[in-house]
């Protein structure tokens, strides 16, 4: 950290300073990039998604058609319920849909 060389650029108000990361920072930041509760989630989700491609006897997540993929993902998303007479909300459901993108 200590050879990181900060830039200064100005407007009208404020004073930005930037400074270069080296390569290991840059890559920390990626690999911090999703909370952990997100990658929670999309481990949970993905997981699900696989358990629901198995049972409707569909390839493999990595093997799927891209052209068949929205009608997949539309009988998945359809399909999904908290119980036998309970389904998701909407709020839930982009949250599931946010995991599994």
């Amino acid at each position: 950290m200590a050879d990181a060389q900060p830039v200064s650029a100005s407007t009208a108000k404020k004073k930005y300073t930037f400074r270069q990361l080296n390569n290991e920072e840059k890559q920390k930041i990626l690999d911090n990039r999703m909370a952990k509760n997100t990658k929670n989630a999309t481990k949970l989700w993905i997981g699900y998604f696989k358990d629901f491609l198995q049972l409707e006897r569909l390839p493999d997540i990595d093997s799927v058609n891209t052209d068949e993929l929205p009608s997949i993902l539309e009988n998945f998303f359809s399909g999904l319920q908290i119980c036998p007479d309970q389904s998701y909300k909407n709020s839930s459901l982009k949250c599931i849909r946010a995991a599994v993108n």
